[in-house]
Parts: structure tokens; sequence; C-alpha cells
């Protein structure tokens, strides 16, 4: 999943941080599906930037885990970030099809 990131990030000038804990993670969940959620989230960050010319482009993937065994895993990038009227919308099931437009990072496809 990181492999096919690093391809895109490669191709469209983007910084790919990966951070991550030195231990194998072991996580009891539907493999495929939260592969498709964080490459989702990441291939959205990317169309983010892909628009946004202004500063370095970064993508940070970061995952650490906590005491409870708990895993947690952010995707950060430095796009233009959301519109006010996006912010208001954010979390409705999809957004507005006026506000859905490749690049928001958030836009359910």
């Amino acid at each position: 999943m990181v492999a096919t990131m690093h391809a895109r990030c490669d191709k469209e000038s983007i910084a790919l941080h990966w951070q991550r804990p030195d231990l194998q993670v072991k996580v009891a969940a539907d493999s495929p599906r939260m592969e498709q959620v964080f490459l989702n989230l990441m291939n959205n960050a990317c169309d983010a930037m892909t628009s946004y010319s202004e500063g370095e482009k970064q993508l940070t993937l970061h995952m650490q885990t906590a005491a409870d065994n708990r895993v947690c895993f952010s995707v950060m990038d430095t796009g233009p970030g959301l519109s006010d009227e996006a912010m208001q919308h954010l979390f409705e099931p999809f957004l507005p099809p006026s506000l859905s437009a490749k690049g928001w990072g958030w836009g359910w496809r």
C-alpha cells in the first residue's frame, strides 16, 4: 500500500514520510477494506495537493500504538485545507455536489 503511494508521490513531486513503530503490528480487521480506507485517505490528500502549488508538498503517514493495544493511523498533508463552507458539511454522509470537486480531501467518491 505504501509502495503504491511512493510511486504516485514521486511522480507528483510530493515528499512522502512514513512514521511507524519498529515493531510489527497486527490488527484484527477486514484487511482489504482497511487498505481501501487508507488508500482513499492518501489519494484524497494527494488530489488536494496536486491542484495546490504553494510551498513544498508533503504527505505524512503516522502509525502509533497505545498501551491498551489500540493502533492510531493518521494521514496529514500540506494541501490548502477545507473552505469554511466545506467545514459546515464535514460530518454529513456526503458533501453536496457543488462542494465535492476533486482536490477537497474529504469529498466522497
